[in-house]
């Protein structure tokens, strides 16, 4: 029992997008199979000095170096694509620049191309990354608008091509989010739905690309076309999370109020931002 036989476990790679689930996974499987694969052995076989270590790190309390990454692929007897997938995987935790994780995730996905994968939808990940997909979504809601490219690609205030227009018209459709008829485009009320790795990517890509356009809406448009407030308040964790509802309450209430009129003629984009910028402070005994 001094190595792990490939043949002791069978679970897709491809279909993890967090290597700490992966290995749980495998770890689950062999231990089934043969319940002499504790922890410990598991950890020293791992090339881990310390025999708790496998046990925090898929707890999330601990990361794991490249370096050791491709010791437990080694271990694992992972093929050359598995290899690198992992080390991906492992690279998009240790990684903090949100471009990088983009570049990252885009390997992963071209290497998951042609694989058994049952949870990933490559499609959502391409209207994330596109920012005026979303945007064109509700360009098309509004009423009496012509649906035609060449207007589209004219009607948004910044640089879009007839190309970009009808690339995402396709993507749309087929995400279901929107439906041809008669030649006009029937908004769907189909919710988008994320939570994996690679859409929270892709999300936090969009968020960062709304507050661009947010910062350069201060040169682009006269203060009564643009309303831009902020506040820098004290709270404590109670408090934190009340303002959170408050704002989730608000966000429902304008979501109701731009609903309440079927005349809409322009698209808006709201911005809601709360971050801390100090430390919490523990007062000492």
């Amino acid at each position: 029992m001094n190595e792990i036989n490939k043949n002791m476990y069978s679970v897709n790679i491809f279909n993890f997008i967090d290597f700490r689930d992966y290995l749980e996974k495998v770890i689950t499987v062999i231990r089934e199979l043969n319940k002499a694969y504790t922890y410990r052995k598991l950890s020293a076989l791992f090339g881990f000095k310390s025999p708790n270590f496998l046990l925090l790190l898929i707890q999330k309390k601990r990361n794991l170096s490249l370096e050791s990454a491709e010791h437990i692929c080694r271990t694992l007897k992972l093929n050359k694509a598995e290899s690198e997938y992992f080390v991906l995987m492992v690279k998009s935790t240790l990684e903090k620049k949100l471009e990088a994780r983009e570049i990252i995730t885009k390997k992963m996905l071209r290497i998951q191309k042609g694989k058994q994968v049952d949870k990933l939808d490559p499609q959502l990940y391409e209207l994330y990354e596109h920012w005026y997909y979303v945007i064109l979504r509700e360009v098309l809601i509004l009423p009496n608008i012509p649906h035609k490219p060449n207007f589209l690609a004219k009607f948004f205030e910044y640089n879009l091509t007839e190309a970009e227009i009808k690339r995402g018209l396709s993507q749309l459709e087929k995400l279901n989010l929107i439906e041809k008829k008669s030649g006009r485009y029937l908004v769907k009320s189909n919710q988008i739905k994320t939570g994996n790795y690679f859409s929270n990517t892709y999300l936090l890509l969009f968020h960062k690309k709304m507050m661009e356009l947010a910062q350069g809406s201060l040169d682009k448009y006269a203060g009564n076309q643009r309303y831009l407030s902020s506040l820098t308040l004290p709270l404590n964790e109670k408090l934190h999370a009340k303002l959170r509802e408050l704002i989730e309450e608000f966000k429902f209430n304008s979501l109701e109020l731009s609903e309440s009129e079927s005349e809409q003629n322009q698209v808006f984009q709201m911005n809601i931002q709360l971050f801390p910028l100090t430390k919490v402070y523990h007062e000492e005994k």
